[in-house]
């Protein structure tokens, strides 16, 4: 009777490690090494001529310790189903490793973060006055320090309204409003990624300009801020401004708006947040209280507008008037705000064009009453934000951005030759969104094709909106989901 595995392991004389069968004999003999010959019989043996033979297969089947192949068939099976499973496990981590990557390599490609730290750059390159010495931007200095003087007022501050030199009042104002709402919305994002500060800074300097402005609302008029291509910092020419009274209904409706949006913003100083809600308290009053004759957009007004209807008309005052009672309820939880805003809202919406139906801008509030295309992703495979990603506009309808800064002082007619220039511009105007393509998806990076290629403050609003809406809240967001009521 040939010997088991397990008497040959337990011989003490003969310690056998490992063995290896030969089936022709019924035998089990020494193997020199685990992996001596592991061929299994899958037909790679010779046939035999005798049914039994002295001499040992050269292709013997190895058993280590144990293991005992006792029925081919279901070691044949084994291994199939051992090699389907190995291939399983494979595909599986090849999956999860590949497929998350690619989509996360595709979230990867564009930085919020960054595009918002940006965005909001340009308001400080935007900036008109005494110019903070701790800003970023250090191709700005001081300038507008006149402003007002013609109407015995200090206008001075504010925000200079794209790549010309004017101050715009109403675009300001709704500026304001737009960055001011977001802070409310988001106002945990704004502070995990390192940018409340800033939006908040912003927002402060718009926000003492319009407290300036007052009950005297303003806007700076001179040809010489569209036809001159000169720095601010170098304006020697003087700069008028046009006063409009409680007529221009739209015009005080968007400054109210403003003023009680920034209120709380800025809910924490009381001092300087009950400033603001006087002063919208104060306006609102006094324009809601004038008669209906007088009440129209400032547009209509000889006296008021000028420069500024020609780039920012009005078609009515209802959508404002009704979006300055929304915010001032907001502000002050005062219900004969809401009421009026409710009753404004549905007399606005009668007298709403159809063009601007479903639209919120700068002439348009009713839906506000109720990103990857422009970074990148798009057909010229390029971001219409300056600065962001590696090819954007280089050619900016910006004065500042376009005469470089060297301090020498440059007169309008300096100015033409770098307007003209087909050079890139001297400044990167970081954080500015141009205007964009047309409407088959060109463009055209040309200093002196304004419609394509220059920034404004009211646009730059909505990007801010729409990049902080999309930003990750963190963990312990304490944003309210309906929060136009303030965060606790």
């Amino acid at each position: 009777m040939p010997p088991t595995v397990s008497s040959t392991f337990e011989s003490e004389r003969h310690p056998v490690r490992y063995v290896h069968a030969v089936s022709e004999t019924g035998r089990l003999l020494p193997s020199a090494s685990r992996w001596n010959s592991i061929a299994l019989d899958f037909k790679l043996t010779p046939n035999s001529s005798t049914v039994y033979e002295s001499i040992p297969s050269q292709y013997p089947k190895s058993v280590d310790y144990n293991l005992v192949i006792t029925d081919r068939k279901h070691f044949h099976c084994f291994i199939i189903v051992l090699v389907t499973i190995i291939f399983a496990i494979l595909a599986s981590v090849l999956l999860v490793h590949f497929l998350p990557q690619k989509h996360k390599q595709e979230e990867s490609s564009i930085d919020l973060k960054l595009a918002i730290n940006q965005a909001l750059t340009f308001y400080d390159a935007q900036k008109s006055g005494r110019y903070p010495r701790n800003s970023s931007v250090k191709f700005r200095g001081d300038s507008g320090l006149q402003d007002g003087n013609s109407a015995k007022a200090d206008l001075t501050g504010g925000f200079y309204d794209s790549g010309n030199n004017i101050k715009f009042t109403f675009t300001t104002a709704y500026t304001m409003t737009l960055l001011s709402w977001t802070v409310v919305e988001y106002h945990s994002k704004y502070a995990d990624i390192g940018e409340l500060d800033h939006v908040r800074d912003i927002i402060r300097w718009g926000s003492d300009y319009l407290l300036k402005v007052g009950s005297t609302i303003s806007d700076n008029n001179e040809a010489n801020d569209v036809s001159c291509w000169q720095r601010p910092e170098d304006m020697t020419y003087e700069r008028p401004v046009s006063i409009c009274d409680g007529s221009a209904s739209d015009l005080a409706g968007e400054i109210v708006a403003a003023l009680s949006a920034a209120s709380m913003v800025f809910k924490e100083d009381k001092h300087y947040s009950g400033r603001l809600v006087h002063a919208a308290e104060s306006l609102y009053e006094a324009t809601i209280n004038e008669k209906s004759t007088k009440q129209g957009t400032y547009t209509m007004v000889d006296a008021c507008g000028k420069q500024s209807r020609m780039l920012y008309n009005s078609t009515s005052y209802k959508d404002e008037l009704a979006w300055g009672a929304t915010w001032l309820f907001l502000a002050t939880e005062n219900t004969d705000y809401l009421k009026n805003a409710i009753a404004l809202f549905s007399s606005a919406k009668r007298d709403e064009p159809s063009v601007d139906n479903g639209i919120v801008s700068w002439n348009d509030k009713l839906n506000a009453v109720e990103v990857n295309y422009l970074l990148g992703q798009n057909p010229m495979k390029m971001s219409y934000l300056v600065g962001y990603g590696d090819k954007f506009p280089v050619q900016v309808h910006h004065r500042s951005a376009s005469i470089p800064w060297n301090n020498q002082h440059l007169n309008c007619e300096d100015g033409k030759k770098w307007l003209n220039s087909k050079d890139p511009n001297p400044q990167v105007l970081v954080g500015a969104m141009v205007g964009g393509p047309d409407t088959n998806d060109k463009f055209m990076d040309q200093r002196t094709n304004q419609k394509f290629t220059e920034p404004n403050i009211a646009s730059n609003a909505g990007l801010v909106a729409a990049l902080i809406a999309l930003q990750d809240p963190p963990s312990n967001s304490r944003d309210f989901k309906n929060s136009l009521w303030g965060w606790t």
